[in-house]
């Protein structure tokens, strides 16, 4: 008798579109975070904003942290107008650009001189973990002095 002839149909439902390769997502993933780095960290977002006067703010925390954070291994030397100075290691400091506060460690301060024109006192080691400073009002400078 006869042969029958069929034709093989593969079920609709058993493709599936191809999921692309693992490594080309994370490669996009990459990309797409470098390039979102570099627009927000060099500023010309935060330049736009400013020049529109939509917000008054820059778009770093404060002068202070910014020198802070180049100089991580320095001592700083805060001179006061009264002739008097302290000098440590900064180990916290405020970064939201209002207050500003810095917390010193291995701290040492040297009085100011006497108003009747004595020596001046020599320096001493502040006792304990530091100082916070919190009052900038009498300052005229900060040093960035090198650390050991």
């Amino acid at each position: 008798e006869g042969l029958e002839i069929g034709v093989l149909v593969e079920p609709v439902g058993d493709r599936r579109p191809r999921a692309p390769h693992r490594g080309t997502r994370s490669a996009c993933s990459i990309i797409v975070g470098v390039l979102l780095a570099i627009v927000l960290n060099n500023g010309k977002i935060q330049k736009f904003l400013t020049a529109r006067r939509i917000t008054p703010k820059t778009g770093h925390a404060s002068v202070l942290a910014d020198v802070i954070a180049s100089h991580p291994d320095a001592y700083f030397k805060i001179r006061f107008k009264s002739g008097g100075h302290v000098t440590g290691f900064p180990r916290k400091y405020s970064l939201d650009g209002g207050e500003t506060m810095i917390f010193l460690s291995k701290a040492v301060r040297r009085p100011p001189k006497s108003p009747n024109g004595d020596k001046q006192p020599p320096e001493y080691e502040i006792q304990g973990p530091g100082i916070l400073m919190t009052n900038f009002d009498d300052v005229t400078c900060i040093e960035v002095v090198k650390g050991n």
